[in-house]
């Protein structure tokens, strides 16, 4: 039996599979590192309103925090509620290979709340 051509035919179908993975496993990478990124800005920006919950315009001072940090933000939220903050942070990332599929964008969303029990800064997802 001849089975030349056998293996490039089997190379050729799957090449662009392995490539579409590879192409996804990027993408999701690079959401989930944005995702991450978004969570510690929170956190910090958080931990700083807490720090300074009884400034007149400690509010102002986050948003100027947030968006000096990351300026993709599309949009957040601010509830100063006494002694407790909650803080969300919504942002569009994006796609990088995902456009092949019609991913253009992926949404983010990080929401954290803090409250100071005693003199200690508690920090929760939320």
């Amino acid at each position: 039996m001849n089975r030349k051509g056998q293996i490039l035919i089997f190379f050729v179908i799957l090449i662009p599979l392995f490539a579409f993975i590879a192409a996804l496993v990027i993408d999701m990478g690079y959401s989930y590192y944005q995702s991450n990124k978004l969570h510690h800005l929170n956190n910090m920006v958080l931990k700083y309103g807490l720090n300074h919950i009884n400034d007149v315009n400690v509010k102002s001072e986050m948003i100027s925090l947030l968006y000096k940090n990351d300026s993709k933000i599309d949009s957040y939220e601010i509830i100063i509620e006494g002694n407790k903050i909650t803080l969300k942070i919504d942002k569009t990332v994006e796609s990088v290979f995902g456009k092949m599929i019609k991913m253009d964008f992926y949404y983010i969303s990080s929401k954290y709340i803090g409250y100071i029990n005693g003199n200690k800064i508690i920090i929760e997802k939320g």
